[in-house]
């Protein structure tokens, strides 16, 4: 196992206590999808009530790169959880479903994303973008707090 943290930030390089661990620098956005499809194992952690305010985006990339991935049972993935696992963030449920995971790869692997591109569910997402634009226009949008300058 190789472990490769991606971003310019050195801390979690520095502190992840394994032995086979890589740093590798921030890529430009276009390179992004294809590095995230270089992942066996796609790992999602949160810890904390600041991560609970974190987005779905790092199971999104994973699920449309067709790759597997474990994430710490939260509110940004609830949604996803059905394309993915979700393990309670304790070191022996992170070992189980890695475990797991690594020893169902290939099964896990050819679970595809065909049906999940945007192409797929053009009418969902236009209806998700259609119902963003209102309720943003009716300063509305949940889990934003709007503040009046005036």
């Amino acid at each position: 196992v190789v472990w490769r943290i991606h971003g310019n930030d050195p801390r979690i390089h520095e502190q992840l206590p394994v032995e086979n661990k890589e740093q590798v620098k921030g890529v430009p956005p276009e390179e992004w999808p294809k590095h995230v499809a270089q992942f066996d194992i796609g790992v999602a952690p949160l810890e904390g009530e600041y991560d609970q305010r974190r987005s779905w985006l790092k199971a999104a990339e994973y699920i449309l790169a067709g790759v597997p991935w474990v994430a710490t049972e939260g509110r940004p993935y609830e949604e996803l959880a059905e394309h993915g696992i979700l393990v309670e963030n304790t070191p022996d449920a992170w070992f189980d479903a890695l475990s797991d995971t690594i020893d169902n790869l290939q099964e896990r692997q050819s679970g595809g994303s065909a049906n999940l591109t945007i192409e797929e569910n053009m009418d969902f997402t236009l209806g998700i973008f259609r119902k963003a634009m209102a309720l943003h226009k009716a300063g509305k949008l949940p889990g934003i707090h709007y503040v009046n300058w005036e």
